[in-house]
Parts: structure tokens; C-alpha cells; sequence
């Protein structure tokens, strides 16, 4: 273990558990010891903001025996974890076994480079924590909206992960999220963003822009046309769509017949490129390693609309010829990271001025049936004529597979932007029928 690569070092006690195991006659182990230390500020309307401090250790010891099966032990304490060897072993022992279950194979693992630690975050006081929400509830209070809540947190979490077959990793790295919720009369908003630095989410006009959006939705409220109308996604409303639609891409969902990608040829348009990638430069879902000690790699899902690959597991994996574990395990499942579409190479506003009739989504609320892709969503916006205003509708409903209304995007924008952990542009839709909720 090279130090110098990293913040902090392995506790020697986790070699120890890893030796007891081994002499304890597990066949296989994994150690995972998590450190956090988090600060979180909260504000509700005229209340002044409340902070709270806290910090937890988390210890998960997974135990395999022979043929597969396996335990896992989970305490707050390495000297807690030692005397309870014996006993997970005995449940492992008991459990169904899996010839495709065990450690998986040592994959080189970087701690640099991926923008996961922030070096301020020992420097920052609690007036810089308390700042960030009543900055954020000053600029959200206008003469026709109200602040609603609001909530800051920042996180620091320390890492040591061992494993039998000569994996060790030992990585820092925070994480800074910031909510906010605003209302007027008739329409209440919520704000999310995250970012591995607190210049991401410190001193940015989150308030203004949802004040900004509100102003819009008051606008004159009008009918949909009868003429063709086609559909504008946003990057934030875009976003919601894919983020929903990833785990899709997990292999042991596709395997138990869950998902609606295994089940078509094409998902979206040759417009479509998307790519779920954990080693990101300062993403909000980056990782050095995942929960089983396994370096993420980078996954084309969509290429040119078409399935182009899935997220695995150890186990997943195994099942597949070729195939290596992504790095995508977190809190015991396969679960997709950051998403990045490829943008396109017009202004939103060059795209918005060809289009007679469109649908300006400011948001969505519904659900989607990863199964079968099935969907229905509804949400307020804009209707534009040719890119410009031309009122406000109030409510409009989205309903079909979302495959058809991904198949129908006919140019993705150049106004690239981050929305949580997916990277997208605006998105022009055609051939999809828009509904007045």
C-alpha cells in the first residue's frame, strides 16, 4: 500500500479479521469498513436554519464457504466483528450455495484522479454550512413566491475494503447536496444538486433560477393546439426519465426477466447515445471501487438507441463468457452511476425556431414499469410557437412506452448540463402524443 496515494491508511485490525477468517476456515472473505462523518443543515419556512452533526462506522464482513454459500456480518466495530467470526460462518454454511458466488478477482484500483476528495472540506465552519440554506431561502422569497424548505449536507467518508484473494484499497471522498422546495399560489418546486466540492453547490443562484421558473407557470394558461405538437425535455426533465430507466441495464434484472430492454431491439433513436460511467472526474456517483472491491469501468448502454451493454455484479458476471464485473454493487444490489448522454451541436434556441408547436416540460411527476417500459407521467409547462412563449399549460400527460418516446427524439440540443448524477442535454421529440391533464 503505496500512503502516499492515500489520505489514510488500512486499520491494522481489519488484517487481522481477515486472517481470523481465513483461520477460521472461511473459503473466501470480503471486508468493508466504512467511516462517515456528516453535517447537515435544515431550515423550514421563517425558522432559522438547524444544524446537526454526526458521525457512524459501518464494518460489513462477508463470509463464503465451499459450493458458494455466504453470510454476511454487519456491526459498528471491528473488535465487535472478531467474535461473531464464528457464528457467520455457521449461517454461511446453512445458506443455499452458488458455484458463481466468491470474491471477485483483483482489478487494479486509483484513488487519484477522480475528483472524489475535496480539500476544503476541513476548512469549512459551520457559518459556511448555515450560509448555503438562508442564501438559498433569501433568493427563493419574492412578493409572489415563498420558501418553502431547504436542506444542506456535506459528507466525508473513509474507506478500507480487503478481500482473500489480495484486494486492499483505502479511499477518502466527500460529497455536498443541496435541496430546496419553493411555492407560489398555484405550483410548489423542488431543487436538487450534488457535487464532490462545495464550490459545486456553495455559492450558485439555485433560488433565483426556481423564482424564475415560478414566474413562467403564471403565465397566461392556454389550450394544445389541434396542429402536430412535439415534445421539449429539458435537461432536468430528461434526466428524470434516464435516471429511472438505468437500472434496466442491470444484469440481474434483465437475467430474471424484469427488464423491458431485454425484451425489444431497439430502446431510442440513433440520436441516443448514453453511457454509465463510475470513473467520472468528480461525479456524483464516482467510486474507486465498489462494494465488492471491484474498479468500475466504464458501460455503453445505449449505442445509437441500441442495447449496448449491462451492469454486473461478481456473480453476473461469472454467468456471462467475456464478461467482468462493472464496479457497480452499492448497498448490496447493482445499481447504475453516473449517466452521460452524448450531447448534440445546435443551441437549444436554433433547434426551438424550426418547430411550429412544441411542449416545454418544466417537470414530470409519475412512474415507469421497468418490466415492460410502460409509463405515465404529468407535469406543467410552456407551449411555444416556432421557440417562442406562447402560454402556459397548466397540466400535460405523457402515457406509452418509453421506448416509442425515445424513439421519437429527433435532435438532442448543445446546452449540456449536470441534473444530479446524469449529464444531458436538451431533448426535441416528434411522433409522441401529448395530452392536456
Amino acid at each position: 500500500m503505496d500512503e502516499r496515494r492515500t489520505p489514510h491508511s488500512i486499520p491494522p485490525i481489519l488484517f487481522r479479521i481477515l486472517d481470523e477468517t481465513h483461520s477460521a476456515g472461511a473459503a473466501g472473505a470480503e471486508i468493508l469498513f466504512e467511516q462517515t462523518t456528516r453535517a447537515r443543515v435544515e431550515a423550514t419556512g421563517a425558522e432559522p436554519p438547524r444544524l446537526k452533526q454526526s458521525s457512524k462506522d459501518r464494518l460489513r464482513v462477508r463470509l463464503y464457504v465451499e459450493g458458494g454459500g455466504h453470510a454476511d456480518l454487519i456491526t459498528d466495530s471491528p473488535e465487535k466483528a472478531r467474535a461473531r467470526i464464528g457464528a457467520t460462518l455457521a449461517k454461511a454454511a446453512k445458506a443455499k450455495a452458488n458455484p458463481l458466488a466468491g470474491p471477485a478477482d483483483v482489478y487494479p484500483i486509483s484513488v487519484r484522479g477522480l475528483g472524489l476528495d475535496d480539500p476544503r472540506h476541513s476548512r469549512l465552519t459551520d457559518e459556511d454550512r448555515l450560509h448555503v440554506v438562508r442564501a438559498g431561502a433569501e433568493a427563493c422569497t419574492s412578493s409572489n413566491t415563498r420558501f418553502v424548505k431547504g436542506a444542506y449536507e456535506d459528507v466525508r467518508l473513509l474507506q478500507s475494503f480487503l478481500s482473500s484473494r489480495g484486494a486492499e484499497a483505502a479511499v477518502s471522498s466527500t460529497t455536498y447536496t443541496v435541496d430546496l422546495t419553493v411555492a407560489s399560489s398555484a405550483h410548489e418546486l423542488d431543487f436538487h444538486t450534488v457535487g464532490r466540492a462545495f464550490a459545486n453547490v456553495g455559492a450558485l443562484p439555485y433560488g433565483a433560477g426556481l423564482v424564475k421558473r415560478l414566474d413562467v407557470l403564471r403565465g397566461k394558461k392556454v389550450s394544445l393546439p389541434t396542429a402536430e405538437t412535439a415534445i421539449i425535455l429539458p435537461p432536468r426533465v430528461l434526466a428524470w426519465f434516464l435516471a429511472r430507466i438505468a437500472p434496466a441495464f442491470c444484469a440481474d434484472r434483465v437475467a430474471a426477466k424484469k427488464s423491458f430492454v431485454s425484451k425489444v431491439e431497439r430502446v431510442g433513436s440513433y440520436r441516443v447515445h448514453m453511457t454509465d460511467d463510475a470513473t467520472l472526474h468528480g461525479g456524483p456517483l464516482t467510486v474507486a471501487h465498489d462494494q465488492r472491491g471491484v474498479a468500475p469501468m466504464p458501460v455503453p448502454l445505449l449505442r445509437e438507441g441500441l442495447p449496448a451493454g449491462h451492469l454486473h455484479s461478481p456473480e453476473t458476471a461469472r454467468a456471462v463468457e467475456d464478461a467482468r464485473p462493472t464496479g457497480h454493487v452499492r448497498d448490496g444490489k447493482l445499481r447504475p452511476s453516473n449517466l452521460v448522454v452524448r450531447k448534440g451541436n445546435r443551441s437549444r434556441t436554433q433547434m426551438l425556431g424550426e418547430v411550429p408547436w412544441s411542449v416545454f416540460f418544466d417537470h414530470v411527476h409519475g412512474e415507469i414499469d421497468l418490466a415492460t417500459g410502460d409509463f405515465e407521467v404529468r407535469g406543467p409547462g410552456q407551449l411555444l410557437k416556432s421557440g417562442k412563449p406562447a402560454g402556459v399549460l397548466a397540466s400535460s400527460v405523457l402515457s406509452g412506452n418509453v421506448c416509442d418516446l425515445l424513439n421519437g427524439v429527433v435532435e438532442i440540443a448543445s446546452d449540456q448540463q449536470r441534473i444530479g448524477h446524469v449529464d444531458c442535454a436538451t431533448a426535441l421529440i416528434k411522433g409522441f402524443e401529448v395530452k392536456a391533464g
